[in-house]
């Protein structure tokens, strides 16, 4: 069974907030676009100080493990960067 994309974004929170909980990383938001079985999970996560590429990198390489074990969601593409990563919408 695959997640929709309310589910999705769910999902991914939970997820992120088990990976944080215990760190000053904060989550800002989450982005899910495409299909289903074909998502592309954007998130958004930043600390008091700004974050470091390497709290990005731990965050994503987590987030994955879990994602993969889990693999309600299908087929992802997963970024994970700092709110001043957005791309601005018009």
């Amino acid at each position: 069974m695959r997640l929709n994309k309310s589910e999705v974004i769910a999902k991914v929170r939970s997820l992120v907030e088990r990976i944080i909980e215990d760190s000053d990383i904060f989550l800002v938001d989450i982005e899910a676009h495409g299909t289903v079985n074909n998502a592309y999970i954007r998130v958004f996560v930043d600390t008091p100080n700004r974050i470091t590429i390497d709290q990005c990198v731990y965050v994503s390489r987590e987030l994955k493990k879990y994602l993969d074990m889990d693999n309600s969601i299908g087929n992802y593409t997963l970024e994970v960067s700092s709110p001043g990563g957005r791309k601005r919408r018009y």
